[in-house]
This record gives C-alpha cells, sequence and structure tokens, in this order.
C-alpha cells in the first residue's frame, strides 16, 4: 500500500526532486533489486520500478542502466498489458502508466536507445492502432520522445507500419494531442531533411520556449518585455497541425530563444523540439530558470552549457532578475520601425530619441519646430506642456509606431508623455490622425 502511495505521488514531474533527496532512490532500488529473494509482492516491486522510471536524473540514471532490469520489465509488462483485458496487467497496471514511464525514462539518450532496442515498438506499435484515442496518444507521445537519437530516428524511418500510422494520425481534421504528438514525430525525423541559409533567417523577436504548466510566470515575462519595446513570440495555445511550423518560423525568425527550464520542460518531448532546433540553427539561447532548485541535465544540460541564467523562479527576486535580463538582451529583439524613414529607436528617463535615415519626402508636418507642434496640441484641446520636447518629425513617428506597435506607444505615451485619463488620450489620438 506504501508503495503504491509513493507510485501514485511520483508522477507529477516536480516531485521528483524530493524521491531523488537523500536516500530515497538508492532505498527504492535497492527494494526493487533484492525484493524477490526477500520475498517482498511483485506487486511492490513492480511499483519500485515505476517510481525509479518517473522519478530518475542523470545523476542517478546509473541505477538504471546497471542491467537494463527495469527497461526489461517495463517492455515485458506492457506487451503483457496489452493481450489483457481493458490493457491491464497482471500486477494492475494500465498501458498508459507504463508507457508514461518509458517516456520519462527516454529524455536519456542512452536510455532511449536501450528502451528501443528491447523491442519495445511492437507494443507501441499496437497500442497505436488498437488502443483508446488516449491510448494512441501516449503511445504517439512515447515515440516522439524516443525519436531524439540518430539510432533510434534510422529504425522509426524505416518502419513502415510506423510511418503509416504517423501520416493518418497528422491527417486528422480536428485539432487534437495525438495530431500534435504525430507531427512531433514527424517533424524530428524529417527536420533534417531541408537546410536554411542565412538569407532565409529574418532575425525580428525574442522567442519564450517554455513548458505549458508555467505559463503564468511566463506571461507575465513577456508582459514585462512587451512594456519595454521588445517584440516576443509566445506560443499560447499549443495544439493543432500547423504548432510545429509556428515554432520552427519562430525559431527561424527569431534574435534571441529564452528557453524556460525546468524539468517539465525537459522531460517534454515538445519543448524538447523547440530547444535542439534553436541549438541546431546556433540561435543565442538565454536560460530562465523557472523550477527552484532545478538544474539542467540531460539534452537540456548539453545544449546550455555554463550559460549565465536569470532567476525567475521566486516571486520576491523577479524585478531583479528582469532588469538583469534586459540588461543582457540589450537590442536583440527590439521593435524596429520600417515607416517614414525611421531604423532604429531607443527610450531614456527624458524624451525620444529617433535615429532616421535620410527623407527627401519631407511633408509641412516633418518640419513642425517643437513650439510648432504645441500649437497644434493647443488647437486640439491637448495641454502643450506635455508635448514640450516633441517636434514633428517625432509626432509623425508616434503616428506611425501606434500601428506598427501600439503596446509600446500607449506605453511611452503614458510613462514619458504622462497622457493618462482616456479623454486625454482620445483627444491626442484623433489630433494625431490629422498629421501627415
Amino acid at each position: 500500500m506504501i508503495m503504491l502511495l509513493l507510485l501514485n505521488c511520483s508522477k507529477p514531474p516536480n516531485n521528483g526532486k524530493y524521491y531523488r533527496a537523500g536516500k530515497g532512490m538508492s532505498t527504492i532500488a535497492w527494494i526493487v533489486q533484492n525484493g524477490k529473494e526477500l520475498g517482498i509482492k511483485i506487486t511492490t516491486i513492480a511499483s519500485g520500478m515505476l517510481i525509479l522510471a518517473n522519478t530518475i536524473d542523470e545523476k542517478n540514471n546509473e541505477i538504471i542502466m546497471a542491467d537494463n532490469s527495469i527497461i526489461k520489465w517495463l517492455q515485458k509488462t506492457l506487451k503483457g498489458a496489452l493481450v489483457r483485458k481493458r490493457h491491464r496487467s497482471a500486477q494492475g497496471f494500465s498501458a498508459e502508466e507504463l508507457v508514461e514511464g518509458i517516456s520519462k525514462l527516454a529524455s536519456n539518450n542512452k536510455n532511449s536507445d536501450a528502451i528501443v532496442e528491447s523491442g519495445i515498438l511492437d507494443s507501441l506499435l499496437v497500442m497505436m492502432e488498437t488502443g483508446t484515442e488516449n491510448e494512441k496518444t501516449t503511445a504517439t507521445n512515447a515515440i516522439w520522445a524516443l525519436s531524439f537519437t540518430s539510432n533510434n530516428q534510422e529504425k522509426f524511418k524505416s518502419n513502415e507500419k510506423l510511418q503509416e500510422l504517423l501520416a493518418e494520425f497528422s491527417k486528422a481534421e480536428e485539432k487534437s494531442k495525438l495530431k500534435e504528438s504525430a507531427n512531433g514525430v514527424l517533424w524530428v525525423l524529417h527536420s533534417n531533411d531541408s537546410t536554411l541559409t542565412e538569407q532565409d533567417i529574418n532575425e525580428a523577436h525574442v522567442m519564450l520556449s517554455y513548458s505549458w504548466d508555467n505559463q503564468h510566470i511566463i506571461l507575465r515575462i513577456k508582459e514585462k518585455l512587451e512594456s519595454h519595446g521588445y517584440n516576443v513570440w509566445m506560443d499560447v495555445d499549443r495544439m493543432g497541425g500547423s504548432t510545429l511550423q509556428a515554432m520552427a518560423d519562430a525559431v527561424e525568425e527569431s534574435a534571441v530563444v529564452l528557453i524556460c527550464m525546468s524539468q517539465k520542460y525537459k522531460d517534454s518531448p515538445n519543448c524538447r523540439t523547440e530547444g535542439e532546433y534553436a541549438y541546431k540553427l546556433q540561435k543565442e539561447i538565454i536560460p530562465l530558470q523557472i523550477e527552484s532548485g532545478y538544474s539542467p541535465d540531460g539534452w537540456l544540460g548539453a545544449i546550455l552549457g555554463a550559460k549565465l541564467y536569470f532567476d525567475f523562479s521566486k516571486h520576491e527576486q523577479f524585478d531583479t532578475s528582469f532588469t538583469k535580463l534586459l540588461k543582457e538582451l540589450g537590442d536583440k529583439g527590439k521593435l524596429l520601425l520600417q515607416g517614414q524613414g525611421m531604423q532604429h529607436m531607443r527610450f531614456d528617463d527624458e524624451r525620444l530619441y529617433v535615429g532616421a535615415a535620410d527623407a527627401s519626402d519631407q511633408t509641412t508636418a516633418k518640419l513642425w519646430s517643437c513650439d510648432d507642434v504645441c500649437d497644434w496640441a493647443n488647437a486640439y484641446g491637448i495641454k502643450a506642456s506635455k508635448l514640450r520636447n516633441i517636434d514633428g518629425r517625432t509626432l509623425i513617428f508616434l503616428k506611425n509606431m501606434r500601428l506598427e506597435a501600439p503596446e509600446y506607444f500607449y506605453h511611452y505615451i503614458e510613462k514619458h508623455i504622462q497622457i493618462t485619463k482616456p479623454m486625454e488620450l482620445m483627444l491626442f489620438v484623433e489630433a494625431l490622425n490629422t498629421v501627415s
């Protein structure tokens, strides 16, 4: 009973650190290795094997790889479960539960190769072909998690049955997790089939790569970045057949990728697809720590190396970490407006400075002095004192900013021109529309 309780508690990824603390892992491993000789119930031993599968990390992975007993047990038990009623093993474990354990083990490349070598693919194909919708999704997600090593990619590409099922799932009309997972596998297997040249890549934004479970804090980071003038790409849906293409486009067009690291990020095939694609394209990567105490290992540790990370795992440190992040980002991913010859912009505490290309098509408004702008403001009932540092070219620039970067426009108007009341803002926007 205690081992079953421990098994249920081991399933949330964030709980793994508690099992790895102290002697928890070694104690469970000892029960798994010696339980049969001591007469311990097979259900207890099997539960211990699944606990290890759910909570193992790179540091403790030798427990798994010592004799492959856990991988062999998972393969044998899954095969048996799929021929039984309701796809449950003799010990009472569901096929989905077993395959979820396989997916977690697969985040380690050595485990991934060993799992496929054990013959697990045949059972996964049976599950993909005959299982319920949830079982098909779980099995396909496991294939995705196993598809990142070159050895497994060759085997998966050459398996006609697998390719047939993936093609079928990926063509589903309705959005579903099954379709997403199938597209994920196909993307990983065939992403090397085409190459990008430097001319193909337009670096335009900051990309946030994150685990769905951390969305609340990532949204806060996104909003803060946008308020400081950054063009931010963040996937807030993660569903449907176009997701992976949107991800690929986002990585390719990014100036920098912020990897929001956590245990869930590391365990997710979706996140691994994003992270490894960014690494493959040699994009600048900045790590953000989202989970307190998490240290990147495995594939995630390999692509991040010894990079400096910014800690967003503690609420009270958010502002300090964000200030440091801004310094690291600099101008990378900041909004660039191309209208009216404007090529770059930056803000300070006093006024707006505009770096502009020479424009030969200047109109009357462009020639206005600061005094002319004040006269224009007075005519429309706007307090001229708030625009005392704005000349005609800057006024036109603000008009274009409102159209091309509205969120940044309203932030600037509120902070630097101090137009905060709705009526004043309405008058200013209406007046701005008359400028040409």
